[in-house]
């Protein structure tokens, strides 16, 4: 194909336009037009595309913080709170699928148990209202406890949905956990505890048993799981149990043991621990319990 005379050449994206004047330029400019639209049109693309994490922070009532993840990494989803939040978040191990999650809520650590699920053991390290970062100061997420085969999830602000209850009320529920207590699944084993210490009243000596039960559990996730569904139960009546957990071979349960105590002597026994993260837990705890 041949053109000569006056070339004229009109490529309409985000308002650019390309004209080209004399026969011997013509195929050049043509050629950089192109070039031209091929970018711009890249760079829109690129600008319409939804963020794969944000997290913002609106003011509403119970939906202060909104974040919403679509098929990201969790570490990306942590940078972002980290980001916008000013919290240090600490973790050693995350599970590598992307995931995409809603979490609507007035607390950011309510925001973080929706991202990681409800049951995972995070230890807070400062004082103050549970909504403002700056005063939580850092977290760590105990890797044994996370939830690794959570993909999709949708959490509503508190207050705004009914509470869940099954067909066959409280009582089933109770004995439905009971039952799960003992499977064979890791994760079931470590959510009943779970459910069982937070839903049964806490002089339930069957729920008791299977407390200490699980404080052997082969599993270190179960056994941080009944530490602190024991500690919650009993307070103070639970330094024991703490003082014996700081024996455990796993860091992520001597973390929780730290994490569970205000006990003076024990934590400074915990700054000799061979886990960095442990003995950073009980040196910020110590502060936090030394008259300013």
């Amino acid at each position: 194909m041949f053109i000569s005379g006056l070339g004229h050449f009109n490529f309409s994206h985000s308002s650019l336009t390309c004209f080209s004047i004399g026969q011997g330029k013509v195929w050049l400019i043509f050629f950089l037009c192109v070039l031209i639209y091929s970018a711009s049109a890249l760079a829109n693309g690129q600008t319409n595309q939804q963020a794969p994490v944000r997290l913002m922070r609106t003011g509403a009532v119970n939906a202060d913080w909104q974040l919403q993840v679509n098929d990201a990494p969790l570490f990306l989803a942590l940078q972002e709170i980290q980001r916008v939040s000013g919290l240090r978040i600490h973790y050693s191990v995350l599970p590598e699928q992307a995931v995409s999650a809603t979490c609507v809520s007035d607390e950011l650590t309510q925001v973080l148990k929706c991202l990681l699920g409800a049951s995972v053991n995070l230890v807070f390290s400062g004082s103050g209202a549970a909504s403002d970062p700056t005063s939580i100061g850092e977290v760590w997420v105990l890797g044994s406890s996370l939830n690794t085969q959570r993909s999709a999830v949708d959490c509503k602000p508190p207050g705004l949905s009914d509470t869940v209850a099954t067909e066959t009320g409280q009582g089933g529920t109770i004995d439905r956990l009971l039952l799960e207590v003992n499977a064979d699944d890791t994760r079931q084993r470590a959510d009943a505890l779970f459910d069982l210490a937070k839903q049964t009243e806490a002089d339930s000596e069957e729920v008791d048993a299977l407390l200490l039960k699980g404080l052997h559990d082969p599993s270190a996730m179960v056994r941080g799981q009944a530490l602190s569904g024991w500690a919650e139960r009993h307070g103070d009546g639970a330094l024991p149990e703490l003082q014996q957990a700081m024996l455990d071979s796993d860091s992520s349960v001597r973390l929780q043991a730290v994490e569970l105590t205000d006990n003076p002597l024990m934590l400074k026994n915990a700054l000799q621990d061979a886990d960095a993260l442990v003995r950073q837990l009980a040196e910020a705890k110590l502060q936090a319990l030394s008259p300013r």
